[in-house]
């Protein structure tokens, strides 16, 4: 069964539908237009040619100028007389006699061309028996209106074939984002279930966490037990509000809102939270926080530098040390997450494929890794007017930079 879809998702497909078509139509009525301009081309110069032809062999064979062909005149010069087809124009005879000034060589035939108001095609000949001069004209007109009534039905032919075009891209762009739609509603559903499922186990845990602190707070205030569970009620309740912010980010035209904070904060607060992992792992945590204040959604700031700090950890070996440095720049506000571990290589995915889903899973500090990290640190930083770059990287670390808009409250910041 298609899973139902909502009005943001018919929006985004119809306008998939739209660009296709329009997209559809564009390359038929490219190739249509080469296709109509490369007929009416080959049909000038054939038609061109058979006029030639035509005035030539004409001209071969006149003997009198009384029966010309239509739309066409004849002019003859015998022996110092010239006879001319009745109705010539006069203003074209004068130029037909300055044609005649220069004659071509016995037995030969010149083609000119005369324009008054109207074109005329002159063949200009010297018979090579007696050295009589014959000139056979035609109109343009007695070709171009043939000619204009197959280009009319040309064009014709091509407005219905855009519009058939047109009609049937519509009718392939939906058809052709018809999965992309379905792909995109379980998509939604999936995350909205899913939310929603972990929701309910996420409260109790956070319940009995709270319990469990102030059962321990009552036995001893100083017991670092009661520090620790207090630590895991705020994880749920960052768990819970990541997952409220997974649900604005699967909702096409929704984002959460957007505030001043302070990403050195945020900072501390990441690193305060990875702390314990980090020692697990061997791995020294240090943060440097500046005056870093950026225009955000603060849960999805908090989850993207998560990210980084994850990543990091999971790339330094036991011994090694991820620094995080929050500042304010001219670009923005940056945090940097520096990592001692030996580098990205090429085959690695060094370039942008290092920000793409699934471009480097594997098994990393013990556990499934996916290759989700980074990409989704990067979306999260462009749909707040931010980057995610890959600063360097060698055989001594690695340094990712996440640089948001500055707030309006940040103060000016140096380079």
């Amino acid at each position: 069964m298609t899973p139902p879809q909502s009005a943001a998702d018919m929006r985004l497909l119809r306008t998939a539908a739209r660009r296709n078509a329009l997209v559809a139509s564009a390359l038929v009525a490219v190739v249509t237009l080469a296709v109509v301009g490369l007929t009416a081309w080959l049909m000038l110069a054939e038609q061109s040619r058979q006029v030639d032809d035509l005035l030539t062999q004409t001209a071969a064979v006149v003997d009198d100028v009384r029966d010309p062909p239509p739309a066409s005149w004849e002019v003859l010069t015998r022996n110092g007389r010239t006879s001319l087809s009745p109705g010539l124009p006069p203003a074209l005879g004068a130029a037909l006699a300055a044609v005649r000034e220069h004659p071509p060589a016995p037995g030969r035939a010149v083609l000119t061309e005369i324009r008054m108001g109207e074109g005329y095609r002159v063949v200009t000949r010297t018979t090579s028996d007696r050295g009589d001069v014959v000139q056979v004209v035609v109109a343009e007109s007695r070709w171009t209106a043939d000619r204009d009534r197959i280009m009319a039905g040309a064009g014709l032919t091509a407005l219905v074939g855009l519009g058939m075009a047109a009609v049937a891209g519509l009718a392939l762009g939906h058809r052709a984002v018809r999965p992309l739609g379905d792909a995109l509603a379980l998509q939604r559903r999936f995350v909205a279930d899913a939310s929603h499922e972990l929701r309910t186990p996420l409260t109790l845990l956070s319940t009995r966490a709270q319990v469990v602190a102030r059962q321990l707070e009552r036995e001893g205030a100083d017991d670092p037990r009661a520090a620790q569970a207090r630590g895991v009620v705020r994880d749920v309740r960052r768990l819970a509000d990541a997952l409220d912010d997974l649900l604005i980010a699967a909702t096409p035209g929704v984002q959460g809102e957007l505030v001043d904070a302070d990403l050195g904060e945020i900072a501390r607060d990441v690193v305060d939270s990875a702390r314990d992992h980090a020692a697990a792992e061997g791995v020294e945590l240090v943060l440097t926080p500046g005056p870093a204040v950026a225009t955000c959604v603060p849960t999805s700031a908090r989850r993207a530098l998560l990210a980084l700090v994850d990543n990091a950890i999971g790339h330094t070996p036991r011994g090694g040390v991820v620094r995080v440095d929050a500042r304010a720049g001219r670009e923005g506000v940056l945090v940097a997450v520096h990592d001692t571990g030996p580098g990205i290589g090429a085959g690695a995915g060094a370039g942008q494929d290092l920000f793409e889903r699934f471009s480097s899973g594997g098994r990393r500090a013990g556990r499934r890794h996916y290759g989700l990290g980074l990409a989704l640190a990067r979306e999260v930083a462009e749909r707040q007017g931010g980057t995610l770059r890959l600063a360097r990287t060698g055989t001594t670390g690695t340094t990712f930079e996440l640089l948001l808009p500055a707030g309006s409250t940040a103060p000016d910041g140096g380079s």
